[in-house]
């Protein structure tokens, strides 16, 4: 189906569901509700699948757009890269090259020998660091790490992630990208509770250190999660239409981004990251576990400081069924 298709539905689909919280009225009875509150339900939970399945395929649209001008350009650069090119492939003139030499590796089973002279050391020059980021299969030489993979494969997975895990998302949060696996110290301050004072004029000013700004530091560590193997056939591997980084790309990202979204929203901060959910303080608790009213979610919404609020990245996360249930809201 595709993107206009899909656009299409979804409006179908919201129109459908205004039409069944429409139909139910005050005197409507009880087992008449239920049928269109169950219809509502269905036709909501149909519209969330088309949601995501939308936003999927514009992420996995672009990421291909990318590597199909990435092809275009490597026709026109079929020479590989000279020995002083930067590992990886992740020159500027190199990156095609060295792609397209590393599919031909992997079609051939991983053995060298299979290549020509100079697409070994084309091969050669992505041979990754002890201490480098490793995204492989298996480690094809003794060097440790192996052969880089290309830099496309590596984008497609971050792709991948934000689509899977809000939580990579640009729009939502702020995402720093670093060389190394080094913790970050963020100096902090919280002035929120000292407002300015009336001054009279002549009077000398009172330095009693009771208006200092107090600073703190908020650290940032990492931490390390593997993917565990993909397995895919050296048939597929072989087939000169198969798009194999799209293909490792969107599993690997999928595996990544489940557990970051998790780690980064219920996470204890003992050994794992310190997740929203556990570093939030307590805002508005509702009167009743199973029914949410407008007015409890007016106050949660002012429970956070107008500061934060006001932020373009403000979110408030919940889970699906909860998500159900607001949109079950009425008036009256």
């Amino acid at each position: 189906m595709s993107l206009k298709d899909l656009n299409e539905k979804r409006g179908v689909l919201v129109a459908q569901a205004r039409e069944a919280l429409d139909a139910i009225k005050k005197n409507t009875d009880e087992a008449r509700a239920a049928e269109l509150d169950a219809r509502h339900d269905t036709i909501m939970a149909d519209f969330d699948k088309i949601e995501a399945t939308i936003a999927r395929e514009e992420r996995v649209a672009a990421a291909e757009a990318r590597i199909n001008a990435a092809a275009d350009e490597e026709r026109k650069n079929k020479r590989p890269i000279s020995g002083d090119a930067t590992a990886g492939g992740e020159g500027e003139g190199d990156v095609l090259a060295y792609r397209s030499v590393f599919h031909k590796f992997i079609a051939r089973g991983g053995d060298p020998s299979e290549l020509t002279g100079e697409e070994r050391a084309v091969l050669r020059a992505g041979i990754a660091p002890k201490d480098a980021e490793k995204r492989i299969q298996t480690a094809g030489t003794t060097t440790a790490g192996g052969y880089t993979v290309p830099v496309e494969l590596a984008n497609v997975i971050i792709e991948t992630m934000k689509a899977w895990g809000p939580m990579y998302d640009d729009d939502i949060c702020t995402v720093m990208t670093t060389a190394s696996g080094n913790q970050i110290n963020l100096p902090t301050v919280d002035d929120t509770a000292v407002p300015a004072v009336k001054h009279t004029e002549g009077t000398a000013l009172t330095d009693d250190g009771g208006s200092d700004a107090v600073f703190g530091q908020k650290r940032l560590d990492a931490y390390m999660y593997d993917t565990e193997f993909v397995k895919f056939s050296y048939e597929l591997a072989q087939d000169s239409i198969f798009n194999m980084e799209n293909l490792l790309g969107g599993l690997l990202g999928k595996r990544l981004g489940r557990i970051a979204n998790n780690e980064l929203t219920v996470g204890d901060g003992a050994g794992d990251p310190n997740g929203i959910v556990t570093a939030s303080s307590l805002g508005k608790t509702a009167a009743a576990v199973a029914a949410v009213t407008y007015d409890e979610i007016i106050d949660l919404v002012h429970s956070v400081d107008p500061a934060y609020r006001q932020s373009p990245k403000v979110r408030f996360m919940f889970n699906d069924l909860t998500l159900g249930a607001l949109r079950k809201l009425k008036d009256g």
